[in-house]
């Protein structure tokens, strides 16, 4: 005798996020703008921020506690030009090192540095032809904003160095201004907060977010139209960025600006300014070329997951 079949269910549709199998690596999320994504939430920027600012506050109460301990002065450590160099040298490194942490614990994975922009442009004479345009717009819109506002008061690190003579803190300034900062900055503020809010919202609204951030952590030593100028410097790095698909452009414009500023300020004559400018860019882009490199030599497997 012959049954009669029951009818047939279908399944419905396949999960939207299927589970992976254990051990199995997490899918690339698609690039953006030629860059790999990060993939983490619109909120890491601000735990990066937050983070940046606990790394700082730590390092300068560890340094202040063990000068106090040996017997010095703590009460005018900011007059100490030394030591501020040296504080302000492990601030870029907390600005390095917090995006990498950020992105390894959201998503169990150690990022690529590529996917921060450390990568080469896909052509240098279009990165570069960019790079000019967006700097002689930022130029004009400084203009304009002196023409309307006045110029902004000198911030506090370009007093010292108008009145700082001893060729040691000098050259530390240098380094710290002219190399460090560039690669430091560049690489939390557009190799990370930009390039988050870009891949969570849209170019518009990360330019103009992070635009606005780097000019308000400038702000301590300046005045509000130094912060207004400073963010339109942060809103052309950041179309830079997008224009280019790499942060070596940016990191290069950030080293010439710096540069000719501390010409300027020191008042350098034209073989200073040369000297300068050409070895604190060239310095900075062999050192960002280097990391580049390397970045595609070291495997990134994603992390064991916890037992």
């Amino acid at each position: 005798m012959t049954s009669v079949p029951s009818p047939f269910q279908h399944p419905g549709s396949p999960p939207l996020r299927p589970e992976l199998p254990d051990g199995a690596p997490l899918p690339t999320p698609p690039a953006t703008g030629g860059v790999p994504r990060l993939g983490v939430p619109a909120w890491a920027p601000l735990v990066g921020i937050l983070l940046v600012a606990f790394g700082y506050a730590l390092i300068s109460i560890l340094v202040g506690a063990v000068i106090g301990i040996a017997g010095g002065n703590v009460n005018n450590l900011e007059d100490n030009q030394p030591l501020t160099i040296g504080l302000t040298l492990a601030l870029d490194g907390v600005l390095v090192a917090a995006p990498i942490v950020i992105v390894t614990w959201i998503t169990n994975q150690r990022p690529a540095l590529a996917a921060f922009g450390l990568r080469v442009p896909d052509s240098w004479k279009n990165a570069l032809v960019t790079l000019m345009v967006v700097y002689i717009g930022f130029w004009a819109l400084t203009l304009i904003v002196a023409l309307i506002l006045g110029n902004a008061k000198d911030q506090d690190i370009v007093v010292e160095l108008k009145s700082q003579d001893s060729l040691p803190i000098l050259g530390g300034f240098i380094v710290m201004t002219c190399i460090v900062a560039p690669l430091a900055e560049e690489f939390f503020f557009r190799g990370f907060l930009f390039k988050v809010l870009w891949e969570r919202t849209n170019v518009s609204v990360a330019t103009i977010a992070t635009g606005a951030t780097f000019g308000l952590v400038h702000k301590p030593g300046g005045d509000w139209i130094g912060v207004a100028v400073l963010a339109l410097f942060g809103v052309a790095l950041c179309l830079l960025f997008w224009r280019t698909a790499s942060l070596l452009p940016c990191i290069m414009l950030h080293s010439f600006h710096n540069s000719i500023s501390f010409g300027f300020t020191k008042e350098l004559p034209w073989w200073g300014f040369l000297l300068l400018t050409v070895g604190s860019v060239t310095t900075t882009l062999a050192i960002a070329l280097l990391a580049t490199r390397l970045g595609r030599r070291v495997a990134s497997p994603p992390l064991p997951p916890p037992a």
